[in-house]
């Protein structure tokens, strides 16, 4: 390894971890719920010490199979997320059934904010019986609608005045006709990454040239 290797790992290296996205909340469920419930007409909402993905996970079920419910988020992911616009959630899903998917499409996906404004997420997700990561981005990209799958693209603006006073985060529990037991497991809400600032990655890089340069000639 020459000296601008050596020189240059761990200022990389920094600059490589200020890249990471920031979780905002996160759910591994490995000792209990984390405050988390089950929504409009599921029942049995449990927590499972084992099974999950990996660890323990939260489950519920149907009534009938056919009201459509959902996993309710806790406080650590309400309030002001304006810094997740850019950011993801991801979770992992999985269900008990094997039964045919709904035939009427639905979001899975609800972040409702101030004034009772809504935007829905329709990926089409179908959980299987072993455990299926989603990682959604939070942004304006076509894929997110104002009040209903039906409704208009949502904005940059949409998001951002959603995420300033997040009231409600909910993913969808029920997606299969029959009635099934759907887990839910390792939930992160995560902000954008965080990028160097041009201005500051160039500083550092041209100085450790200018140190590797001169450890050359010495040498």
């Amino acid at each position: 390894m020459n000296a601008w290797q050596i020189l240059a790992a761990p200022v990389l290296g920094m600059l490589a971890s200020n890249a990471c996205a920031v979780p905002l909340a996160a759910s591994g469920f490995d000792a209990g719920a984390q405050g988390w419930f089950a929504v409009n007409g599921a029942h049995s909402f449990d927590w499972q010490g084992s099974g999950g993905a990996p660890g323990g996970h939260v489950q519920a079920k149907d009534f009938d199979g056919q009201t459509l419910w959902f996993f309710a988020a806790p406080a650590d992911y309400l309030g002001d997320k304006l810094t997740a616009y850019g950011g993801s959630l991801s979770f992992a899903l999985k269900s008990d059934s094997s039964s045919l998917a709904l035939v009427t499409p639905y979001a899975d996906i609800h972040l409702l904010g101030q004034n009772g404004v809504r935007l829905v997420y329709a990926g089409s997700l179908l959980p299987g019986s072993d455990w299926t990561r989603y990682n959604i981005a939070l942004v304006a990209d076509g894929a997110w609608h104002v009040d209903s799958i039906s409704g208009a693209a949502a904005t940059a603006a949409d998001f951002e005045g959603v995420l300033s006073d997040l009231r409600q985060l909910r993913i969808r529990g029920d997606y299969r006709q029959a009635v099934e037991t759907t887990g839910l497991d390792a939930v992160v809400l995560s902000s954008a990454a965080a990028v160097p600032e041009p201005v500051t990655a160039w500083l550092w890089l041209a100085g450790l040239a200018v140190v590797a340069g001169t450890a050359r000639r010495r040498t």
